[in-house]
């Protein structure tokens, strides 16, 4: 016995797999699209547990070499510490500037010990993080926040920018995390970039 199709029957049969294409391929290019976003994004952000993270003497793309060595040309010395108590000996000398490249790795107690330093010591945070805010004691908490980070001017925001090196450094790609704070916070770059003023300042 032979069965016969008929060509309404076969128009019928591959509607649903029509449907089920038309659902499936704009899917599966979102998902796709999605995973390489996130996947790009992950590799492009910077592992600030490295070691080498922001160092002075590392010269891969995370590293601070050719800052340190654009700040030794306009006669600011750099010194390099890597203990806690190599900074406060070194630092609690005179007043200085203290670079903290990942404050989210430094215990609450040693936080402390910073903001007791000489009058006129600068501490300077990397995205700190609400817990090293709070630990500051400082008037400022964690705003909003971009996917990546965008290179704008240092009064982006149409407020000046207080800090003499912001505005000689001009449009930076530094609008990633932004902060908020009173009105006597000094605000930079749209407020990705804030001074604290006081006997310690915290930028």
């Amino acid at each position: 016995m032979t069965a016969t199709v008929t060509p309404a029957e076969t128009a019928t049969a591959a509607t649903p797999r029509r449907r089920r294409h038309r659902l499936l391929v704009p899917l599966g290019l979102a998902v796709l699209l999605i995973v390489t976003t996130l996947v790009l994004h992950a590799v492009d952000r910077p592992d600030t547990d490295e070691p080498g993270f922001l160092s002075p003497v590392a010269t891969d793309d995370d590293g601070g070499s050719r800052l340190a060595e654009a700040l030794r040309a306009q006669g600011v010395p750099v010194r390099r510490e890597t203990a806690f108590d190599g900074v406060l000996q070194t630092a609690g000398i005179a007043p200085s500037t203290v670079f903290v490249p990942a404050p989210g790795l430094v215990h609450p107690d040693l936080l402390d010990r910073l903001t007791a330093l000489p009058p006129g010591t600068r501490l300077v945070f990397v995205e700190p993080s609400p817990r090293v805010l709070a630990e500051l004691d400082t008037p400022v908490e964690a705003a909003a926040r971009r996917w990546a980070a965008r290179a704008v001017p240092p009064d982006a925001d149409g407020t000046p920018c207080p800090l003499p090196e912001a505005v000689r450094a001009g449009t930076a790609a530094i609008d990633l995390q932004r902060y908020a704070g009173p009105a006597e916070v000094g605000h930079c770059y749209g407020g990705a970039l804030l001074r604290v003023p006081g006997r310690v300042e915290v930028v």
